[in-house]
């Protein structure tokens, strides 16, 4: 039971060194001539070259090598680039915070352009001076995207609100990125509660794991079978390409042995999620608990009869 009130992950995936460049055809050589490698450049991160090669992608110690080609990168002027792709919980306010905490304590200034609803970037440069040091691009939308966009070698670095599928793993081996399941792959930013909710003026305060489940199949439709009024219950969830709706069928639906029932309605933001079922007295959602605005969280119960509320890490005992 513990983990649906306390153990959402909000994880960023860390899938590859380098940074992502235009790609474009390079020519790798050994300083003596002996070896070459000829792809095209996937990354540089001031260091190390990611190549896809006929060999399959490499990665290259650039002091051991000359770079020649349209691609290569100019090591003189060299700007770091990162493209940040996923979960725009994560997006909207933590890895901003991040890149900015970044700067302060290495003595950069930063500048954050807008470019549209989805896409922004910070540009790092000298506290004197307007020449970049570094681009950090993002692109904020779900985490179903984010993965896209990385096996795409659009982004990399996912936001992710759940931990990878197993079809990823094997899509992310397929294209070269190897096992992004392994330990040095990924970061866990911060734990966040996935949290039920009701609206305040609905008289149900607790519910059990397992009628979750069969609300969420469709086999529990009335609220009076859960000591409410006798009315239907309205489910809400957030878009199905989210982490948190995906964390809800991984971690509740296949548990349960259940799918979930298709009359749900659905929202595109967390925010959106919580005032619908704030305003509804015969609604019912799973929300990120940061985030359940003014509605009313549900205490969780088990079979041993205990109560289990999620409180911010400051309230809890």
């Amino acid at each position: 039971m513990k983990q649906y009130c306390a153990a959402l992950w909000a994880a960023l995936f860390l899938v590859m060194s380098g940074v992502a460049l235009r790609a474009d055809d390079v020519t790798l050589r050994s300083r003596d001539g002996a070896i070459e490698l000829y792809g095209t450049l996937l990354g540089f991160d001031g260091e190390f070259y990611r190549v896809e090669t006929q060999y399959g992608e490499l990665t290259v110690d650039g002091s051991g090598v000359l770079c020649e080609g349209p691609g290569c990168p100019s090591l003189t002027a060299f700007v770091a680039e990162l493209s940040i792709s996923g979960s725009s919980t994560i997006g909207d306010v933590l890895m901003p915070a991040l890149v900015e905490g970044f700067a302060l304590q290495n003595n950069l200034k930063t500048e954050r352009i807008n470019i549209n609803d989805t896409h922004f970037e910070y540009v790092l440069s000298p506290p004197e001076g307007d020449t970049p040091v570094g681009r950090f691009q993002f692109r904020v939308s779900s985490t179903d995207e984010g993965f896209a966009d990385l096996l795409a070698d659009e982004a990399d670095l996912v936001m992710a609100l759940r931990e990878i599928r197993g079809g990823e793993l094997a899509l992310a081996a397929e294209v070269g990125l190897g096992q992004l399941d392994d330990v040095n792959r990924s970061r866990v930013l911060a734990l966040d509660a996935m949290t039920v909710i009701v609206s305040p003026t609905n008289p149900v305060s607790a519910l059990s794991v397992s009628d979750l489940a069969r609300i969420l199949a469709g086999e529990i439709d009335n609220w009076r079978t859960l000591g409410g009024a006798d009315a239907p219950i309205s489910i809400h969830l957030r878009d199905s390409q989210s982490g948190i709706s995906q964390a809800v069928e991984d971690r509740i639906m296949k548990q349960a042995g259940s799918t979930l029932v298709e009359s749900v309605t659905r929202h595109a933001t967390n925010t959106d999620l919580a005032q619908a079922v704030a305003r509804d007295q015969l609604a019912i959602g799973v929300a990120s608990h940061s985030e359940i605005g003014n509605s009313k969280p549900l205490a969780l119960t088990g079979t041993c009869g205990f109560q289990l509320r999620c409180q911010p890490p400051d309230d809890q005992d």
